[in-house]
């Protein structure tokens, strides 16, 4: 590769690029560390002082010079440091949305860094800036955000300075609290239906949202999936759903097989007939591709009203218990219940479990079926534990006792 004379030249070795000048009549070759052609001619500029020299001492005196020179080249404004990180061959692969998360906590750090202007550059943090930053990060008491924001930040320093200390290696994790979510009961399930038929409750797409909720329940999907379904995913002469999920898709094209519920069968069958394009729920996905926050919100919403009590409450209150990822966890202990095979629901819901793949390499439709059995909520029928749980209200009720056992009896008939 050609360059002005007294400047080297660059070259090509495998995928890394070299420059090769001459000092004092000898020739010299150094590797610029890169694969890319622009960032090769970049750092040999580095170096161009250096092949001017023809003695010891010029070398001493233009490596000096250089070194200011690569310092100002180096010197990254926060501003174009998003920029350097996602161009940089340094940094590992990931999805879009991982590198928007990055993106994200990289704006917190500079919004919070709008109040120092002596802070120039990323090479510019130090621990003492950086410790005003965490504390003031962690007086929010959110662990988990607090975790993801010093990963991503950890991350982009090393690439962006890959030769200097990495200031943010010193700050540890925090404990996160670990809230597991509780699965519905069918009780709850049916409580949550009926709020799409209360005309008082407003809702986005409120049609669509409804078989959304349909498809969690009866599939155990997550949400994105259950959003952004495709008309070819689903088989409806052979009661089939075939999608692959997003969730480490990167990893497995393996695509989970679900049967599809009679109740669910007949929603999707009217979505057919007046379908719009290549997704099920066209509004719902339209508005997820662009605000998935947007949809998870609505979802709480109705789950909170679900559990609103205009007696009791005096305001909708957030059930932090219970999250559209609840079906999931209904889902699994539904088809538990009713005694389906435990490799049955794994293939369905797609949780990879090595002891399990070792015994279970295929899973039959007969199988499969169960589950759809497993599922008849809108059947006149209860659980064991809410048969309990009611039976034990009829006892406790002193004033009904005189007819406690005929509604004992109507209870252990359902």
């Amino acid at each position: 590769m050609a360059r002005k004379k007294g400047q080297g030249s660059i070259f090509l070795r495998g995928q890394t690029y070299y420059l090769k000048y001459r000092v004092n009549g000898k020739s010299k070759t150094i590797s610029l560390k890169t694969t890319n052609q622009e960032k090769a001619e970049e750092e040999a500029n580095k170096y161009f002082l250096i092949t001017q020299a023809q003695n010891i001492e010029e070398i001493a005196l233009f490596t000096g010079r250089a070194k200011k020179i690569i310092n100002e080249i180096n010197k990254i404004e926060l501003k174009d440091t998003f920029k350097q990180f996602k161009n940089s061959t340094l940094r590992p692969e990931c999805s879009e949305k991982t590198l928007n998360q990055h993106h994200l906590h990289l704006k917190t750090l500079l919004k919070w860094l709008e109040t120092k202007p002596q802070i120039k550059g990323f090479a510019d943090l130090d621990r003492n800036i950086l410790e005003q930053f965490f504390a003031d990060l962690n007086s929010k008491n959110n662990a988990i955000k607090y975790n993801r924001i010093l990963k991503s930040l950890k991350l982009i320093y090393r690439i962006i300075e890959p030769e200097k200390v990495n200031p943010f290696k010193s700050f540890k994790k925090l404990i996160e609290e670990n809230h597991e979510r509780k699965e519905f009961t069918q009780t709850q399930i049916k409580n949550i239906f009926a709020v799409f038929d209360n005309k008082k409750f407003h809702l986005m797409h409120k049609k669509e949202m409804k078989i959304l909720f349909k498809l969690a329940v009866y599939t155990g999907m997550r949400l994105k999936n259950c959003a952004l379904i495709e008309w070819n995913d689903i088989d409806l002469e052979r009661n089939l759903i075939s999608c692959i999920p997003f969730k480490g898709r990167r990893f497995s094209k393996k695509p989970l097989l679900i049967p599809i519920h009679s109740n669910l069968k007949k929603s999707l069958f009217k979505l057919n007939q007046k379908k719009k394009g290549s997704y099920v729920l066209t509004e719902v996905a339209r508005r997820y591709e662009y605000n998935p926050t947007g949809v998870q919100k609505d979802c709480t919403k109705v789950i909170d009203f679900s559990f609103f009590d205009p007696i009791k409450d005096e305001k909708i209150t957030r059930n932090k218990d219970y999250s559209f990822h609840s079906f999931r966890h209904s889902f699994v202990s539904f088809c538990a219940n009713a005694k389906v095979p435990l490799h049955v629901v794994q293939e369905i819901v797609g949780h990879s479990s090595p002891a399990m793949t070792r015994h279970y390499t295929h899973v039959n439709n007969e199988a499969m079926q169960e589950v759809v059995k497993a599922l008849d909520f809108d059947k006149n029928t209860i659980s064991e534990t809410e048969k309990l749980a009611q039976i034990a209200k009829v006892i406790s009720d002193k004033k009904r006792k005189s007819a406690s056992d005929k509604q004992i009896l109507e209870i252990l008939k359902k």
